[in-house]
């Protein structure tokens, strides 16, 4: 059997056997010496198994090392090794978008300044409304206001971020004693897009302010 070719199928079968940890050692065996077929079966048997084992920086390295970089990413910030993620963000396709999805996910503000330089007019509206979002949490609220105003800028009307966008504007507005100006931020809001209720309080909020009077 040493010298046969069918010795890294039989290793591969002794593998679904053993516990995991022995499973490792046989697999990569295979992997080091076995034919092309059996590699892929035993690479995929380590995957499960490093999953198993919740063993998550030896799948992400196993990841990097087959070139699966989106894979690795996903485990990666998984496990908040946010400068290894950014360094492997640009080797991938669609990244502003992973980054954008990675902030919302694990609320790491790299991530969200990763995706900002996209080139994408309603990524960048959505990334400036995280943005905005971020600010008002630190009390910021002078920034935070320019940025949720670029936000409604690059955003189309019908997308529901540019209502939200609009919303938390006229927020920072009423925090900053700015009421009349709130109410006239209101009257942005594109409302065939807000549900019944919500509507209902909006307007209710509304009428508690000043009238909007333009200039």
């Amino acid at each position: 059997l040493l010298e046969s070719p069918y010795r890294y199928k039989a290793l591969l079968e002794l593998a679904k056997m053993e516990g995991p940890r022995r499973r490792l050692e046989i697999l990569r065996e295979v992997i080091n010496l076995g034919g092309e077929e059996e590699r892929g079966e035993a690479l995929k048997l380590l995957e499960e198994t490093y999953l198993e084992l919740k063993d998550y920086q030896s799948l992400a390295k196993l990841y990097k090392e087959e070139g699966k970089y989106r894979e690795a990413v996903l485990v990666l910030a998984k496990l908040d090794k946010v400068e290894e993620v950014l360094r492997l963000l640009p080797t991938l396709n669609n990244s502003y978008e992973l980054a954008l999805k990675l902030y919302r996910d694990y609320g790491r503000l790299p991530y969200l300044e990763y995706a900002l330089k996209s080139e994408d007019k309603r990524l960048r509206g959505i990334g400036y409304y995280y943005y905005g979002i971020e600010l008002e949490g630190r009390n910021l609220l002078k920034k935070a206001l320019k940025y949720l105003l670029a936000s409604q800028k690059l955003l189309s009307r019908d997308d529901l971020y540019y209502n939200l966008a609009v919303l938390e504007s006229a927020n920072v507005l009423y925090l900053l004693k700015r009421r009349r100006s709130a109410s006239c931020m209101l009257e942005r809001l594109n409302w065939s897009l807000l549900p019944k209720e919500e509507a209902k309080k909006i307007r209710r909020f509304k009428r508690k302010l000043p009238r909007c009077r333009r200039r």
